[in-house]
C-alpha cells in the first residue's frame, strides 16, 4: 500500500490544479510591471530631452514650446509601447527662467485582463507622469 501511495500522481495534478492559476497570474503582474517601467522611462526620457530642446531656442516662449512638443511628440513615436501625452507647464519668459515639460503616461495593465472576479481592483491602466525643467540658455 506504502508503495502505492508513493507513486500515486494524483495530488500532482491537483496541485498543479491549484498552483498554475497563481503561477499565470504572477507571471502577468512581473510582465505588467516590467512594460510599465519601461513607459516610465520612456516618458522621463521624453520630457528631458523636450525640456532641453526647447531650452536652446534662441526665441521667444511660443518658439520654445513648439520645439520641445514638436520634440516630444518626435520621441514619444519612437517609443512603441503605453501612450504620451505632452503638456509645456511654462515656456520660460526669457534667458534664465525654466522651461517645465510634463509628459502624463498610461500602460496597459495586464493583469487587470487575468483578474476578471475581482472588478475594480485592477485598473484598465497603469498611469504616471514626468516633469522636467530645464533653464532657458540665452546670450
Amino acid at each position: 500500500m506504502l508503495r502505492r501511495w508513493k507513486h500515486d500522481t494524483r495530488a500532482d495534478m491537483a496541485e498543479t490544479a491549484l498552483v498554475m492559476p497563481l503561477v499565470s497570474l504572477l507571471i502577468m503582474v512581473m510582465v505588467t510591471l516590467a512594460m510599465s517601467s519601461w513607459t516610465a522611462t520612456s516618458a522621463n526620457t521624453i520630457a528631458q530631452r523636450a525640456a532641453r530642446a526647447g531650452s536652446v531656442v534662441q526665441g521667444g516662449p511660443g518658439e520654445r514650446s513648439a520645439t520641445a512638443i514638436h520634440t516630444a511628440q518626435e520621441l514619444a513615436g519612437q517609443f512603441g509601447y503605453g501612450e504620451y501625452a505632452i503638456e509645456i507647464l511654462n515656456p520660460g519668459a526669457g534667458p534664465g527662467d525654466q522651461i517645465v515639460v510634463r509628459v502624463s503616461w498610461a500602460a496597459p495593465n495586464w493583469a487587470a485582463n487575468a483578474v476578471p472576479l475581482f472588478p475594480g481592483l485592477f485598473g484598465d491602466a497603469i498611469t504616471g507622469e514626468a516633469v522636467a525643467a530645464y533653464r532657458v540658455e540665452g546670450w
